[in-house]
């Protein structure tokens, strides 16, 4: 498995294989990371929980993922927000909460995104 440490840059591209895409720095609005080719059946975002604390460590679970398009409310556990039209990945601190979610990266546009996909390390 290919780490790819994520930097700010135009695109990010795994290549064959399993890849991790590894988020160990705040997000903010001028390091929004492109993912090229990520592929659900392969691929998996590595979180770092030093940086995104309100996530467990493992495998994401079930509740703090929300798929946006799909319909329902975002809620207090949603802490990672995955939209399908855009393809946008974000962080939610607080789930629906007062403050905003904060883009990590654009993955690609209707990914069947699950928990699965994702690692909190």
């Amino acid at each position: 498995m290919s780490q790819i440490f994520t930097r700010a840059e135009l695109g990010l591209t795994g290549g064959l294989g399993q890849d991790s895409f590894v988020f160990s720095t705040a997000p903010s609005l001028s390091n929004i990371d492109t993912v090229t080719d990520f592929n659900v059946d392969d691929d998996t975002v590595q979180l770092a929980h030093t940086i995104f604390t309100t996530l467990s460590v493992d495998v994401l679970t079930t509740d703090q993922l929300k798929i946006l398009g799909n319909g329902g409310v975002v809620d207090g556990n949603d802490h990672i927000l995955y939209n399908t039209t855009s393809g946008g990945l974000s962080y939610d601190s607080d789930g629906s909460g007062a403050a905003a979610a904060v883009q990590i990266a654009i993955l690609g546009k209707g990914l069947a995104m699950t928990a699965a996909d994702f690692m909190v390390a």
